[in-house]
């Protein structure tokens, strides 16, 4: 992806203590259409494409303690992409701390999802991106939560209008496109075929299937 090349600079021959072929699956996601020294992608049987970025040197990542600075980073990357924020979390792959990302952008008339883990190791990083868009009729998610929260009298007319659209971690930041309270992760179970569903259970499935055979390489100060 051009915009990865323009966020972390330039990609280099793959060092000696960087190896893509280091980092594996426990499964096949797809059908591979990709592969390069830097990069390889699948695509799955319903048009879900994965990919695997692997860049040298540090990913620019804040310290995972900062968790104000690590929102921050990932809010640039989708403010970069025209998008916000949904979600970013500290989880663990492969026994490794890692960061994960979740935003949306618009791709009217409709909204498009872009879920990435970033895995920084000793001299070298992977970027892993998964996206998916919503196909058909679109906006069903938002309007049966929207009619439950009103049934339910946790949403009214004025409520709607100054809370429905929120960042998750700044009620004051005004983005043009914001998190919408459809979003959140407690309505996957009733939109299980949602792209935004699909992409949280890809990434959950990705933190437990990924493996990292890091024995053949030596290290940074070798």
């Amino acid at each position: 992806m051009k915009w990865l090349s323009k966020l972390f600079g330039s990609t280099p021959s793959p060092s000696q203590g960087s190896s893509l072929d280091s980092l594996k699956f426990a499964a096949t996601w797809g059908r591979e259409v990709e592969r390069s020294e830097r990069r390889v992608m699948w695509i799955d049987d319903s048009g879900v494409p994965l990919s695997v970025d692997l860049l040298d040197g540090s990913l620019g990542l804040p310290a995972p303690t900062d968790e104000h600075a690590v929102r921050q980073f990932c809010r640039r990357i989708a403010e970069g992409n025209g998008g916000a924020i949904i979600s970013v979390d500290a989880v663990s792959v492969a026994e490794v701390p890692a960061t994960q990302l979740i935003y949306k952008r618009e791709k009217l008339p409709a909204y498009a999802y872009t879920g990435m883990l970033f895995l920084q190791l000793d001299g070298f990083g992977y970027v892993i991106v998964i996206a998916a868009e919503e196909q058909g009729t679109t906006g069903v998610r938002e309007a049966v939560v929207t009619a439950r929260l009103f049934g339910e009298g946790k949403l009214t007319v004025e409520t709607y209008e100054s809370g429905w659209f929120r960042d998750p971690y700044d009620p004051g930041y005004e983005g043009r496109i914001l998190r919408s309270l459809s979003d959140d992760e407690a309505y996957d179970s009733s939109f299980p075929d949602h792209p935004l569903s699909k992409i949280r259970r890809a990434l959950e499935d990705l933190q437990s299937s990924i493996r990292l055979d890091l024995s053949g390489l030596p290290s940074s100060g070798s």
